[in-house]
């Protein structure tokens, strides 16, 4: 059974189905949610290439930032987080006005579960 019908027979939504597979008459709001790192950026940029309308979770990052610029992040060269590539740029304007520059900035990464999700409600 493929996913397509693993999906179908499930019940799920027709518009996320199609969305999903590249059939979609409409866009579909969809947000991305990693590390504060250039890995992250870089899984991002690929999925703006295949979902086109994909976003960075704003609330999350913001609260990322919030902690780099507090200090409470590791440096890139800790943590086997050094052999991370700047992907440049994403096609997200958030992640390219706001979150690369502070990357390139700080030099410092924070991980997606030094995050409290409460707090973020």
């Amino acid at each position: 059974m493929s996913l397509h019908q693993a999906a179908q027979s499930q019940g799920e939504p027709q518009p996320f189905i199609d969305w999903w597979f590249g059939k979609a008459t409409q866009n579909m709001a969809s947000f991305f949610w990693g590390d504060f790192d250039f890995s992250a950026m870089g899984i991002l940029k690929l999925l703006i290439h295949q979902f086109n309308h994909m976003q960075l979770w704003q609330p999350g990052y913001q609260a990322m930032l919030q902690q780099v610029e507090a200090g409470n992040a590791h440096p890139i060269s800790l943590r086997d987080k050094s052999g991370q590539n700047d992907p440049i740029e994403t096609g997200c304007d958030f992640a390219d006005s706001i979150i690369l520059p502070l990357l390139r900035q700080h030099q410092s990464c924070l991980d997606q579960e030094g995050i409290d999700l409460d707090a973020l409600r």
